[in-house]
């Protein structure tokens, strides 16, 4: 499955929260596999992979993608490749773990309530 085939159209795309189009991405990142040129914000955003957009939407379809692209790395799904400069990356063992739609939103709806505060209801 090719990259423009997960993601949505510009519109549907720009409505959702960074949080739900990171599924989209995980997906996709894993798709196109470790080989591919897209494991890089850089690479990933660049307006000539995002080829099926209307040109004046570009740049806003490039930014939501880049704001889910934070949400990965910042909940460690994806995470800078060892030994490689340029802002590659590699698909976390948990990034991986949830890289199914239905998976990353159950892991969504587990971090709607801190395990601390739970813990203090058991």
């Amino acid at each position: 499955m090719r990259m423009s085939d997960l993601l949505p159209e510009a519109e549907a795309l720009l409505r959702l929260e960074p949080e739900e189009l990171a599924g989209i991405v995980l997906q996709c990142l894993k798709s196109e596999g470790e080989r591919s040129g897209l494991l890089n914000r850089y690479t990933f955003t660049l307006h000539s992979n995002l080829t099926g957009y209307p040109q004046d939407q570009l740049e806003h379809v490039a930014r939501a993608l880049t704001e889910a692209w934070i949400w990965l790395e910042r909940e460690g799904m994806i995470a800078p490749q060892p030994g490689a400069d340029g802002g590659w990356v590699f698909i976390t063992r948990r990034g991986m773990l949830v890289a199914s739609p239905q998976n990353l939103a159950a892991y969504r709806r587990a971090k709607l309530l801190p395990a601390k505060i739970m813990r203090r209801q058991l």
